[in-house]
């Protein structure tokens, strides 16, 4: 079973972040709204043989599903583009399919850093 975090859900921690401020004071918001939530491993569906399947979960995380959740809800200008700044993060082109995930973090931080989400800083590895 795939869990789906509710529009509920999403609306009260898009609303911690607040509707201003900075980014890093928004992120710093959500997160601390997170804390507590406990580690999963395998929180992700899909697989070479596997079809992939968008999860949005909030109830547990692993690092790098914590990290695209938490900057999602706080790139967001309203609860309902959470999803779309969810795909965008975690999948190449914006297209949900395994081959297309960001798997590897240096794979994450070049595409993202090219979609413009984050900045490259030059000079470093």
């Amino acid at each position: 079973m795939v869990h789906t975090a509710s529009a509920r859900e999403i609306a009260e921690l898009h609303a911690r972040g607040g509707p201003t401020g900075s980014l890093p004071a928004r992120i710093d918001r959500i997160s601390k709204a997170l804390l507590g939530r406990p580690y999963g491993a395998d929180t992700l569906v899909g697989s070479p043989v596997r079809p992939e399947v968008l999860v949005t979960r909030v109830d547990r995380f692993d690092c790098v599903t914590y990290c695209e959740t938490v900057f999602a809800l706080a790139v967001a200008r309203e609860p309902d583009a959470f999803e779309r700044h969810l795909v965008a993060l975690r999948y190449f082109q914006a297209r949900v399919r395994w081959p297309a995930r960001n798997h590897y973090t240096v794979q994450w931080l070049r595409r993202n850093a090219r979609a413009g989400y984050v900045r490259d800083v030059p000079g470093r590895g």
